[in-house]
């Protein structure tokens, strides 16, 4: 693609910048006519040049944009099978990814070419996905963080059409991200904790539910706990794995969400005192099945096999549905111990690094003692927390 130059005005106004008239050739038509676009600039001549270079470059990427028909429907399945080959996403991303391109963004976008997705066609997605029925077996519409997640990933696909430089601009970038006030968050008190673990004691969820409501520690994280990384004469807990459920309905044993998850926790004194009981009664049923064998998952199904991520939580939301406990999820149960924690006056940095939010060091050996002594002085004040509801309850 070439263009060329030429001054518009020849009598130069003295004083006054010159007119020139930037042209670029865009190749032939159908019938092998020459096709051009012009546009006028004002300035010297040198500016006029950098002008012409832009406007070539910025001819020829609408040219590729134009000849581009890809249906969003095709690039989202494309994007979504490249990230799936390189491995780039964890399987539940992969699978929630999957069924927000399937179940939304192909009903409403999947037919328009992406250089035709516009703002407005975004607009209308996202009103389509406030008023259309759910894909699940809720009969409510969809909340706003599902719309949200569901905005987030369409823009994230567009980003990367850019990138490729099949569309120009981005047009989700021109639109207010649809927000989250309306599903607050709901958490629990220390006093709704301990009426939860009272509930659960006849149950397998009461030691891992009052480790996780103490401790903030994902669910993955919690149930890939080994007795090895556990030290209950210290209370320190390395956290070093996580599992999780393939679409297959296989588990596998992976590094935690991020780098900075693999970190240090310290276990309340209340918590340790649960995993002393929960360790001898676990050998005990060992014992009994007649595996010899030491338990190696501090938490898991009868046999030492690994405990499903999905069968603890349908478990999990049973039981607090018998309940007449408010209803939460283990999710929230960890933003739970986040609020807990600031109520106790845990300095916001010391929480985050606590729920692998912030920057962590790998190896236990490697934290400062200052860090160290922070941790500790956390787990205190939730295990004082806990001591005082569970005496009130009583």
């Amino acid at each position: 693609m070439r263009g060329s130059l030429r001054r518009r005005d020849r009598r130069q106004h003295s004083g006054g910048p010159e007119r020139w008239e930037l042209r670029v050739y865009m190749g032939r038509d159908e019938r092998g006519r020459e096709r051009q676009t012009s546009r006028t600039f004002s300035g010297t001549k040198r500016e006029a040049q950098s002008a012409l270079a832009a406007f070539v470059t910025e001819c020829a990427r609408g040219r590729q944009i134009r000849s581009s028909k890809v249906p969003f429907a095709e690039y989202a399945t494309q994007w979504l099978a490249s990230r799936e080959s390189a491995a780039e996403l964890e399987a539940k991303t992969l699978e929630r990814y999957r069924g927000i391109i399937r179940d939304h963004l192909i009903p409403q976008l999947g037919s328009i070419p992406l250089g035709r997705i516009s703002a407005g066609a975004i607009r209308s997605a996202i009103g389509a996905w406030r008023s259309l029925p759910r894909h699940d077996r809720k009969t409510n519409h969809l909340s706003e963080k599902s719309i949200h997640d569901q905005f987030a990933l369409l823009r994230q696909i567009l980003a990367e059409a850019v990138h490729e430089r099949l569309i120009i601009d981005n047009p989700a970038t021109l639109i207010r991200s649809p927000g989250t006030a309306g599903s607050r968050r709901r958490t629990y008190t220390m006093p709704d904790v301990v009426a939860l673990v009272d509930y659960l004691k006849p149950t397998l969820l009461a030691t891992p539910v009052l480790v996780k409501a103490l401790t903030g520690l994902r669910r993955g994280e919690l149930l890939a706990l080994r007795w090895r990384n556990v030290d209950l004469a210290t209370g320190e807990v390395n956290v070093v794995e996580s599992i999780e459920r393939h679409r297959d309905g296989s588990l596998h044993f992976k590094a935690p969400k991020t780098a900075k998850s693999i970190r240090l926790v310290i276990l309340p004194g209340s918590a340790i005192a649960a995993l002393s009981e929960h360790h001898d009664r676990q050998s005990q049923c060992r014992s009994q099945l007649g595996l010899s064998e030491e338990a190696d998952l501090v938490f898991s199904e009868l046999d030492g096999s690994p405990w499903d991520p999905d069968r603890f939580s349908s478990a999990f939301a049973y039981q607090v549905a018998k309940s007449a406990l408010p209803r939460i999820s283990l999710q929230e149960l960890r933003h739970s111990y986040s609020s807990m924690s600031q109520r106790a006056g845990t300095p916001l940095t010391t929480t985050s690094q606590s729920m692998g939010h912030s920057t962590t060091i790998l190896t236990a050996d490697r934290y400062s003692h200052a860090v160290l002594d922070d941790f500790r002085a956390n787990a205190n004040r939730i295990d004082r927390m806990f001591r005082a509801a569970s005496l009130q309850e009583r």
